[in-house]
């Protein structure tokens, strides 16, 4: 077994990059130092068309990369719809939800408070750029997220359950 490089970042360094890393699996892969190569298996023999095989196995990766970026977001809305819509007494409907986590009370969400309602949610521990993944795609990469588009995302996502990775060998 090959043995792992000695990490000589310091506590901080660490810290650091942690806190801008994507930790949970599906995400792994917006990454900057991720290729198609880490994720392909070893010793891949192309038999007939080397070029068309590499085209095909490439659209099956970014598939797959697509349904963990909706299995994450959609893991999001339901376990906000569950957690913070239905178990808190104290919020009747995403309206208030999104009222409840407006930190400044300008009826806009920051990356921030999308972070603190993902945590409450039950998402675990979510870095800034996983909070910064979800809020770019909620917000449709607009530096805010008003109520309406934050209603329009929830509406979407009721309904609709995880998808299905294509395996392959």
């Amino acid at each position: 077994m090959p043995k792992e490089p000695e990490d000589h970042r310091t506590k901080e360094e660490k810290e650091f990059a942690l806190l801008f890393s994507f930790q949970d699996p599906r995400l792994q892969h917006l990454k900057v130092n991720y290729t198609r190569e880490s994720l392909q298996p070893e010793r891949l023999s192309f038999v007939h068309n080397e070029q068309a095989y590499r085209a095909a196995l490439d659209e099956l990766i970014k598939y797959n990369q697509y349904v963990n970026e909706f299995n994450y977001l959609q893991e999001f809305a339901s376990r906000m719809r569950q957690r913070l819509v239905v178990e808190d007494t104290k919020v009747n409907g995403f309206d208030q939800l999104f009222q409840k986590y407006d930190t400044d009370g300008d009826n806009l969400l920051r990356t921030q408070d999308l972070k603190a309602m993902m945590i409450d949610a039950g998402m675990g521990m979510v870095t800034h750029s996983e909070a910064e993944f979800v809020f770019k795609v909620i917000a449709k990469f607009k530096p805010t997220l008003n109520l309406q588009t934050f209603l329009n995302w929830t509406g979407s996502m009721q309904g609709l359950g995880q998808k299905r990775l294509v395996q392959y060998t």
